[in-house]
């Protein structure tokens, strides 16, 4: 293509772009006059029933799809056979769940919808507002985060060192004394005082610590905190199967039709790292790496655009400070801009 065509397509491109933000714009100002989108935390009493409430979503979702199942195998195995086998009393009961369903996800969205996050979060393709919520009522505020990283570790992303020789977490064998007594503390103070035992339960957790560099050599490998019987986590189970799960194998990741999401180009730019770099690795091992690095860049620009959105600072990101990497802004980084513009013209007092 001759460079003047080049140029004057790249012009269209950016035109259309600018045109979009413009139009993303102004209709979260419609919104926003309308009372959407104006708030910055839930309570706590709406994060409980939030949390709650897409909890029974999914259980819920879980029964639509077994009963359907069930609906299609019966039709398959006797419809034939039985040209006169009724099979509306389980179309009655899918469509009685499909409501709940319904019902459920209007109640999440008169949360969501209230919540100046969501005036980011509702552009991200493949992120709705059931699991817009259950990050908002497992988070719960994003002043408890003060970076990304401590946020990735409460979605159970963060790896941690383990040994794969005894299959147990590794903790230097002279730090471990030290980190049991603190995990100790951190698990037994939960408890009224005089149900409080921090020494045996420094105990139990030094038990299932590697012990090899007393007699060997461990060997060390980096893997996703998991549960373990004894060990503690410092991660939420609900926004682990979330994030892990429901966004990076059932979320943007999957969004293949029509226009390709940004999470989801940036899964096959991962994807095609990983497989040039990790040629040795299995096919399934190099798809988990590729996206697991998506879900972990998603969780660091929605840290940046909840704090900056509700008015909070946020750290420069360690790549910005040192160098040597690439640094990858937030998608729609106008529309957090004008949340940030909007909060200070509002509270400027």
């Amino acid at each position: 293509m001759p460079k003047k065509e080049n140029e004057n397509q790249e012009k269209i491109e950016v035109d259309a772009i600018e045109d979009q933000t413009k139009e993303m714009i102004e209709t979260l100002k419609e919104d926003m006059e309308k009372g959407l989108m104006t708030k910055p935390v839930l309570s706590k009493p709406e994060y409980a029933t939030c949390r709650n409430l897409v909890v029974q979503y999914y259980q819920i979702q879980e029964i639509r799809k077994a009963v359907n199942n069930a609906k299609i195998m019966i039709e398959r195995d006797y419809k034939e056979e039985y040209p006169e086998f009724d099979t509306k009393p389980q179309e009655e009961i899918i469509k009685h769940v499909e409501e709940i369903e319904k019902k459920i996800t209007d109640e999440l969205q008169s949360h969501i919808e209230k919540l100046r996050i969501y005036g980011w979060l509702r552009l991200i393709k493949g992120i709705g507002p059931i699991i817009s919520i259950g990050l908002i009522s497992g988070f719960q505020t994003p002043d408890k985060f003060s970076n990304p990283s401590k946020m990735i570790r409460y979605a159970g992303l963060a790896p941690v060192e383990w040994c794969s020789k005894c299959d147990n977490r590794y903790i230097p064998l002279a730090e471990q004394e030290a980190w049991a007594l603190a995990e100790a503390i951190r698990i037994e103070e939960r408890k009224a005082k005089k149900k409080q035992d921090i020494k045996g339960r420094q105990k139990k957790i030094l038990k299932k610590l590697c012990k090899c560099e007393v007699t060997d050599k461990p060997t060390i490998i980096h893997v996703a905190e998991k549960k373990r019987k004894g060990l503690p986590i410092h991660y939420n189970p609900f926004l682990k199967t979330l994030t892990a799960y429901k966004i990076g194998n059932l979320g943007f990741i999957m969004h293949k039709k029509g226009k390709k999401g940004y999470y989801r180009t940036r899964y096959e730019e991962f994807r095609k790292d990983e497989d040039r770099k990790r040629p040795d690795l299995s096919d399934g091992h190099r798809l988990a790496r590729a996206r697991r690095k998506t879900v972990k860049l998603f969780i660091q620009h929605f840290w940046n655009a909840w704090r900056r959105a509700n008015g909070l600072s946020i750290v420069t990101p360690y790549v910005m400070k040192t160098g040597g990497h690439n640094y990858i802004p937030p998608p729609y980084d106008d529309v957090i801009k004008y949340l940030e513009w909007e909060w200070e013209v509002k509270h400027k007092k």
